[in-house]
């Protein structure tokens, strides 16, 4: 299947004008999304984090993240959706390999308008936009690639943590490695000993990566993930406490409880009442 199908701008201030400019918390678990803020303000929450956004920034949310915007009436933002398996190919074929970290969780980053970095985002959005309705062909398809590559290559350079010192950049491959086993496997309760097996190294080299893109290390990223799986549930879900800790491979809902509340400082109890209201 061609995943170029999947590419597609759009203009998110014409489909949120008829939900009171609020796009309600959602996740796309294949897709990978990029938005570029023309004019107006608002903000894009995503997880339990909040991002203000300004005109001149782009905000990049990755596939499995919950999100949604909160925008003014006179906001103009073009989202870019595609599928993430072709992004990531992308973003691997096109820029070094200590800045392929930066597209792995969400951010924003702003643009000097006077620069030519952003003449040229807004440049590649439009032609991507012009294109993608073209009937299927080899030349269609080769310029909605070129101006994928080339939002990559600007997103990349512009994001100031994209790129690491270069005695660290050798432990990216290993780290993304490690993410995507954890995203698999977070809630079976691995020890950093069969992560280690199943990626073929040792725990130490292991924990030489985690901290040298990361700086944390391994145990304490499955923890996060853990957690962060716990808060989405809490906040986006109708699932009972007692549910939650059994999907999260808790064998008890009070260990869960502990678990959560030594992490967070607060319960699960008054993090779903951050819901609430």
């Amino acid at each position: 299947m061609d995943r170029l199908q999947y590419l597609q701008v759009e203009r998110i201030s014409t489909r949120i004008r008829k939900y009171n400019w609020e796009l309600f918390p959602h996740r796309h678990s294949d897709l990978f999304q990029i938005a570029i803020v023309h004019s107006g303000t608002g903000r894009v929450n995503f997880d339990i984090e909040s991002r203000t956004l300004r005109p001149h920034m782009a905000v990049l949310l990755p596939n499995g993240v919950m999100h949604n915007f909160e925008l003014s009436a006179n906001a103009d933002i073009d989202l870019m959706t595609v599928d993430a398996d072709y992004f990531q190919f992308n973003v691997r074929q096109v820029v070094e390999a200590a800045a392929e970290a930066c597209f792995v969780h969400p951010d924003s980053v702003a643009f000097d308008p006077q620069g030519v970095e952003w003449p040229a985002l807004r440049s590649s959005f439009d032609n991507a936009e012009a294109h993608q309705n073209v009937a299927r062909s080899r030349t269609r398809n080769a310029l909605l690639a070129a101006n994928l590559v080339a939002i990559i290559s600007i997103l990349s350079d512009q994001l100031s943590h994209a790129h690491l010192p270069e005695e660290k950049a050798g432990h990216v491959g290993l780290y993304l490695r490690f993410r995507d086993l954890v995203e698999a496997s977070y809630a079976s309760r691995q020890t950093i000993a069969d992560y280690a097996a199943r990626l073929a190294v040792t725990e130490q080299s292991l924990y030489r990566a985690c901290k040298a893109v990361s700086g944390v290390s391994p145990s304490k990223l499955v923890q996060q993930r853990l957690v962060l799986e716990a808060q989405r549930l809490l906040l986006y879900s109708d699932m009972t406490v007692s549910e939650i800790a059994y999907a999260l491979g808790f064998t008890e809902p009070s260990a869960f409880s502990r678990y959560f509340s030594e992490r967070t400082g607060q319960s699960p109890v008054k993090c779903r009442a951050r819901r609430l209201g």
